[in-house]
């Protein structure tokens, strides 16, 4: 068996070490760590405390470019049962 060939774009990539956005190139662990970074924190009012609701970090250039080409939106939120 022959080793995959490396494309021209790959090859780019990887001299200088920038994706065509100008940010970084990751890889998926380094991207999964960055991306894991963004919270989600519960607010609640000087005025109300009663009531809390989630608020989503801000996100760096990086994460924000990454969600949008997964076409994730950090703001919504995510139920799951397991977390009950």
């Amino acid at each position: 068996m022959e080793p995959a060939q490396v494309s021209p774009w790959a090859q780019a990539k990887a001299g200088r070490k920038r994706t065509t956005e100008g940010l970084p190139a990751q890889s998926l662990r380094t991207l999964l760590l960055h991306l894991g970074t963004l919270t989600r924190n519960y607010v609640t009012l000087v005025q109300d405390d009663q009531h809390e609701f989630p608020m989503a970090a801000r996100p760096t250039a990086l994460q924000a470019n990454a969600f949008a080409l997964l076409d994730v939106d950090p703001e919504k939120s995510v139920s799951s049962k397991l977390a009950s």
